[in-house]
């Protein structure tokens, strides 16, 4: 029988930004893991003829993981990567021009165990476009479950994307507006994180629009207090072009792990589009148990 002394019972926390080596503590028994994976940026809106002219898509959230496993199932050492940030979409300067996609978020691994990057926001077009997927939740429990989406650019405005209720998944950023000479087209705010009755404990970034403010809202970091475990919120989606010289910028994804927002639509011979905004890194935190 092992008597219980100063260390049985006592954790030892590690949080990791950048990618590295793990050592083992030598009197780790359990090992609690959390991951999340990068965001991805989102898409640039399209330079075209009026309320023909997208918005881009906003980027995939990242995915998460959470794991519990016996210190055995470890190395004494394990290497680890961080997904970084990923960059969104260059603005479209050339007439007539679709926009261009953001960059794909990065996997965050531990050891064997990863937690994939979300898929990057679609272009903008003379269509709406398409939504963007999220990384997934992996868990001892429930594996593979899809995580929240970036909504598609529009000719008009886009909708937010909100994250699973109780999960630790970060959200998709909003699309951006339209290009159009007759309407101020609005970008979609981005996916909000709730808690278990459904209340919105942290806000997704703003949808930009040229009467107001012509850039979207960067996304918000996970919460420090309240005990909500969570990844960031995905940024808003950037105006679209009405009579400025430019469609709005999409909003960043908030750490860790929310997408970045799709830039607005411009106007061909009058506005350059919007450049999409950019995914925010992945994170680990390692608990181990005395």
């Amino acid at each position: 029988m092992v008597l219980r002394n100063s260390i049985n019972g006592s954790t030892k926390v590690s949080t990791f930004t950048s990618s590295g080596t793990w050592t083992k503590d030598s009197r780790t028994q359990w090992v609690e893991v959390f991951l999340w994976g990068g965001g991805a940026g989102g898409g640039s809106g399209r330079k075209g003829s009026s309320t023909v002219s997208s918005g881009g898509g906003g980027g995939g959230s990242g995915g998460a993981g959470y794991y519990t496993i016996p210190a055995s199932f470890f190395g004494d050492t394990e290497s680890y990567s961080v997904g970084a940030s990923a960059n969104g979409g260059v603005a479209q300067t050339t007439d007539n021009t679709n926009g261009n996609a953001g960059t794909s978020g990065n996997n965050t691994t531990f050891g064997n165990l990863i937690s994939t990057g979300g898929n990057p926001g679609n272009a903008g077009t003379t269509t709406n476009t398409s939504a963007s997927s999220g990384g997934n939740l992996y868990t001892e429990f429930a594996p593979s479950i899809a995580a929240s989406t970036g909504t598609g650019g529009t000719i008009a405005s886009s909708t937010s994307v909100q994250a699973v209720v109780g999960n630790i998944l970060p959200t998709g950023g909003g699309g951006g507006g339209g290009g159009d000479t007759g309407t101020a087209r609005s970008g979609g705010s981005g996916g909000n994180i709730t808690n278990a009755n459904s209340i919105v404990k942290i806000t997704g970034g703003s949808g930009g629009i040229e009467t107001g403010t012509l850039n979207g809202g960067n996304g918000n970091s996970a919460l420090t207090t309240g005990g909500l475990v969570s990844g960031g919120t995905g940024g808003g989606g950037g105006g679209g072009a009405k009579a400025g010289t430019t469609g709005g910028t999409g909003g960043n994804g908030g750490f860790p792990g929310g997408a970045g927002s799709g830039g607005g639509g411009g106007i061909s011979s009058q506005a350059n589009s919007g450049a999409g905004g950019t995914g925010a890194a992945g994170k680990i935190i390692i608990i181990e148990h005395f």
